[in-house]
């Protein structure tokens, strides 16, 4: 039998080979933390701005190592915090590049020396191979040398320098490369970024690239003075905490309100015990009036070795403490506006020269009580004002609400109707040419929209399951996805962990028994999150209990499969008391997903010895020869054979019971790979995120790198998952958000409603509705990233999904554009582009979906498709098309605009539906729809839309606009009329690190904050005999809005604050 010739502990054959870790393993590796430096993956990173491996192809397109490159195996390794290094290959478009070494040396907490080795294969072209480092131009400054580089005026700076030292400051601390270097400087401005990039590039050395550095790296940090002899200082909602505004650590951790008052003409001395040399200080003068002039204060330092230094502070360098004209003052850190009062804090700096002080003296020269909340010394020098917009608080631009619990029932915003109670009625849901029906009404289509319960929010008590399933039912949600529910069921003291809480078993029957009544049917999965006995796989596999190590044994182990099938059989044929049905033969269950997130291609990493043993072995039984053009790809059918096995197996396990409900597997990624898998499910599902948060330091907890764009500058986020719908099977994504804390995450229920519908998808569930114990006697908490019951606005924006797509206010396209994929895809080694841009694009113009084949011959385009798209070029070689067919690639751009009439306009990035009810402009962040019940628009300050029922004008910040017809009929003809007029919401102070508010910090506490946003809404008419009412946030009308009237058409401007109300909702009503 022929061996594989591949090396599986690392030892050399011919030449040195690197065994590949997929691209799940790259991205996840934990960061480590090294002193003052953090390393991810190979991303050496710098106070958040990572030096990384660059590869510029022969085509100028760029790649980092997260791209391109995965470890050998045994790397990455670090001993202790001295050191780190890591071997990989690197791999463009398919093909081995090149190998890369790279290894940091620590020899200080802020000392890093860096050497890196790549050597290229031979015969690889490539543009450019470089480490870079690209920073913001706003408060950042750049030295060569000591020489100063204007950042501000360098537009289009290009240019190569020699250089012993390259130094950035940047709001995160300052960094230095030391070295013989050669460095690339370079405006990223003209490819529509903020940034500067260096680019340092090697030196070769017989054919090897190298590079050789050191980096020194010093954090703004700081050490925060102790407040002694804290008094109230009469200042409400002031935050609380350690605090870290511009990289500069403060403590406000004393009680509420609470700081040092220094009256006027006073001083006071404080204990430092160390520190930098620059003071700085957060407070305000307790005057109505700013100071005009001289010096307000003095700061006064002592030093172990009798030194004393002082420093004066200017009068400009604060501000009045309830004077609102300084509440825009480049360095107010803090304002905040409650009812006619205002309140502000403010930054100011002082150089002691010498750092490590004893004490400090605060020395008030002026005649008012200067308020101190609090003081920190650093070893850096920051401008004042880089402190300032890092808090969310009570102003001009936020006010405070309180949500309401639950809807008035028969209000405009009771989406109750929308659904048909109770579930199941029609019977079981089955799949049928690309779509769900139910047995006793096969012949209409049944769709699902709705959310997911996690942890305990699965078992409330009777009285909260029945709100709850109320609350479900009055936003328009006709599914509930149970979530991370399977621990909890669990007794802990059964000695096999199978046996379930009788207490836990009986409230989840009864919300099942709950929403079923009210229309709403429920998917879950039979393994989510649930703790293995000890003794639940075998020892050989290595497994040491953890949740994916879990998921992975279920794969290739007989016990845990075993296990797998003892949990599912208890609870699929638990006779539910309160319905008198067994789960399995309850209708009201559509689907059951049989492991959460568990696709193989990344999930065996948990398990990686033992699969690379199996690999060895179906290697060799296939007489099949692995190297490093085709190890990837043949990894990955070993891996599609271990899924679809176990799928089968589990599938007739779950049949032989009775169940009936569709079956599913593999919900998390997407891509082709993962697309032959899903052909065998009786539904397809996945998962998609558009701005998950990145947790900087800790896994879930802050501080958390948060996306502050909107969804449309990125072609609508989550909708390129309509590349992963697959001809002839339904499609579900039971997990999906936009999330929270971007100012624009109220768009995606908008977008994901409408998208859905045009690609005829049949069920979606938001992440999440509660990870929490559900309790509606109390306030649903501060809103964090994810959950709907605490976030109104979240809340508010699903009627609109609901509408788009449970109501079918969006029309579907007319037709698809398939996706050819061999399902032999995997015998070849070319690789495209993941997630490409062609489909991407296609996706918001017209329907897409996969189409199989067993080869790359013999494929026939649907006849009602204009044109097609190939998953790889070998389908467009061994075929005669009767229509165009593009590669799945980027080069193919130009031919969309061509193909679809002008309505994909590539230049100027302008994406309309192929039913002409939605456009998307990418370039001006708008969107707009028009359907005959339904218009709405998606817009920052400035945008305007022009509707048939409605012409709407935003004239300050960024909102999402809605007008529904209620009854069901067109807009011209309803006699009630849902207007939803939604902005952001944040928790009183939420505090960021920086001013864009892209570092999250702090979640803050209640009240809510409503982001202040206003809009022009003209109708097309007078509408007379037309009421307009503003709605308190449980449906009921609030109060009249009076309408004006000019020129035969009615109008009115629509403000989220108005007044001391908070205002998302209206409801126009023919009289």
């Amino acid at each position: 039998m022929k061996k594989s010739g591949f090396d599986f502990n690392g030892i050399a054959m011919k030449k040195k080979m690197i065994i590949l870790l997929s691209a799940f393993a790259a991205v996840c590796l934990d960061a480590r933390q090294f002193g003052n430096f953090e390393i991810e993956g190979a991303d050496l990173s710098l106070g958040l701005i990572p030096l990384r491996f660059t590869y510029f192809d022969g085509n100028w397109n760029v790649k980092f190592f997260s791209d391109c490159a995965a470890h050998a195996v045994g790397f990455p390794k670090a001993e202790g915090e001295k050191s780190y290094e890591t071997e990989a290959s690197v791999n463009i478009g398919g093909e081995n590049a090149g190998t890369l070494d790279e290894k940091f040396f620590f020899e200080t907490p802020n000392v890093c020396r860096f050497e890196a080795r790549f050597k290229p294969s031979a015969g690889t072209k490539y543009g450019e191979i470089s480490y870079s480092f690209n920073f913001p131009i706003k408060n950042s400054a750049l030295r060569l040398d000591g020489n100063s580089i204007n950042l501000w005026d360098s537009a289009n700076l290009q240019k190569t320098f020699r250089a012993g030292k390259v130094s950035v400051e940047t709001e995160r601390g300052i960094a230095e490369f030391s070295g013989n270097l050669e460095v690339l400087v370079q405006d990223e401005r003209r490819f529509n970024s903020q940034n500067f990039s260096l680019r340092f590039k090697p030196r070769d050395s017989s054919g090897v690239l190298e590079w050789d550095m050191k980096i020194f790296f010093e954090k703004v940090g700081g050490v925060a003075v102790p407040l002694a002899g804290s008094s109230d200082m009469g200042i409400p909602g002031l935050p609380a905490g350690r605090i870290k505004l511009g990289g500069i650590d403060f403590d406000f951790s004393r009680p509420a309100g609470a700081g040092l008052v220094v009256r006027g003409g006073m001083e006071k001395k404080l204990a430092a015990g160390g520190g930098g040399k620059h003071v700085y200080i957060i407070g305000a003068f307790d005057a109505k009036k700013t100071f005009s002039e001289g010096d307000c204060a003095e700061i006064g330092a002592s030093y172990a070795d009798g030194k004393i230094r002082t420093a004066r502070v200017p009068c400009e360098s604060f501000g009045a403490l309830r004077n609102p004209a300084d509440s825009g003052k480049p360095n107010a850190v803090w304002t905040s506006k409650i009812g006619a009062k205002t309140y502000n804090l403010f930054a100011a700096a002082a150089d002691l020269g010498i750092p490590n002080p004893e004490s400090i003296t605060i020395k008030n020269l002026s005649k008012s009580d200067w308020k101190i909340a609090a003081i920190s010394l650093c070893p850096l020098p920051v401008p004042a004002e880089r402190l300032a917009g890092a808090f969310v608080a009570q102003s001009e631009e936020y006010a405070p609400f309180e949500p309401a619990r639950s809807v008035l029932k028969g209000s405009a915003l009771d989406f109750s109707g929308l659904l048909d109670a109770p579930a199941g009625k029609y019977g079981f849901a089955f799949a049928k040419g690309g779509e769900i029906f139910f047995e006793k009404r096969p012949d209409i289509p049944a769709r699902f929209y709705g959310s997911n319960l996690c942890f305990q929010a699965n078992y409330p008590d009777r009285e909260n399951a029945d709100r709850l399933a109320d609350d479900f039912a009055a936003t328009g949600y006709n599914i509930l996805r149970l979530h991370h529910y399977d621990d909890l069921l669990i007794d802990k003291s059964s000695p096999d962990l199978l046996s379930f809480d009788a207490e836990k078993l009986d409230r989840l029957d009864y919300l099942v028994a709950a929403m079923k009544k009210r229309g709403i049917y429920v998917t879950t999965d039979l393994f989510v999150s649930r703790k293995l006995a000890a003794d639940s796989v075998e020892p050989e596999f290595g497994w040491n209990g953890d949740m994916n190590a879990t998921k992975a044994a279920f794969f290739v182990s007989p016990k845990a499969a075993d296990n797998f099938r003892a949990f599912s059989k208890k609870l699929l044929e638990h006779v539910n008391p309160y319905t008198g049905l067994a789960w399995k033969d309850d209708p009201a269950v559509v689907s059951v997903s049989l492991v959460n997130e568990n696709t193989i291609f990344g999930a065996y990493e948990s398990l990686r010895p033992y699969f690379d043993g199996l690999f060895r072995e179906w290697l060799a039984k296939n007489s099949i020869a692995a190297d490093e053009k085709n190890f990837d790809f043949l990894r990955k059918r070993f891996l599609s054979d271990i899924s679809r096995k176990f799928f089968a197996e589990q599938k007739a396990f779950l049949r032989s019971l009775g169940v009936r409900a569709m079956l599913t597997d593999q919900n998390f990624w997407d891509g082709y790979p993962v697309a032959l898998l899903r052909k065998n499910y009786d539904i397809a599902d996945s998962h998609m995120y558009f701005g998950h948060p990145h947790f900087i330091e800790r896994p879930w907890q802050l501080p958390a790198k948060v996306k502050t764009e909107s969804a449309i500058s990125e072609y609508g986020g989550c909708i390129e998952l309509s590349a992963s719908q697959i001809a002839g099977k339904p499609f579900s994504i039971t997990e999906w958000n936009y999330v929270n804390n971007n100012d624009h995450a109220a768009e995606g229920a908008f977008l994901m409603g409408a998208y859905g519908a045009l690609h005829k998808w049949d069920m979606l569930c938001r992440f999440a509705y509660s990870h929490g114990a559900i309790d509606f006697s109390k306030h649903a908490g501060p809103i964090g990233h994810f959950d709907t019951n605490s976030n109104p606005v979240a809340a508010l924006s699903d009627r609109a999904g609901a509408l788009f797509f449970l109501r079918g206010d969006v029309g579907a396209s007319k037709f698809s554009i398939p996706s050819l994929l061999p399902e032999d895809y995997l015998l070849r080694s070319e690789k495209l582009e993941s997630r490409s841009p062609l489909l991407k694009r296609i996706g918001l113009y017209a329907a897409t979906e996969i189409e199989f084949n067993p080869t790359p011959a013999g494929f026939k385009i649907p006849a009602n498709a204009p044109f097609a798209v190939a998953a790889e070029r070998a389908v467009v070689e061994q075929n005669k098309f009767d229509r165009p067919v593009l590669v799945d690639s980027a080069e193919f751009l130009p031919e969309l605009q061509k193909l679809t009439a002008g309505k994909i306009d590539i230049e100027n990035e302008v994406y309309e539906s192929e039913t002409s009810e939605m456009v998307l402009d990418k370039k001006r962040g708008t969107w707009r729809l028009v359907t005959p019940r339904s218009e709405a628009f998606i817009s920052p300050e400035g945008g305007a839309f022009h509707g048939n029922f409605a012409d709407i004008k935003n004239s300050r910040g960024w909102s999402c606009v809605l007008l529904a017809s209620i009854d069901g009929k067109p807009l011209k003809d309803s006699s009630r009329i849902l207007i939803l007029h939604l902005s952001d919401v944040k928790n009183a102070n939420m505090r960021f690190d920086d001013s864009e508010m892209t570092v999250l910090r702090d979640y803050g506490h209640l009240p809510l904050l409503a982001r202040r946003a206003e809009s022009l809404l003209t109708f097309a008419d007078a509408r007379a005999g037309w009421r307009l009412y503003a709605l308190n946030h449980d449906g009921s009308r609030k109060c009249e809005v009076e309408m004006a009237r000019k020129g035969g058409r009615a109008c009115v401007k629509l403000s989220t604050v108005s007044g001391e109300s908070v205002v998302f909702a209206y409801e126009l009503a023919r009289q």
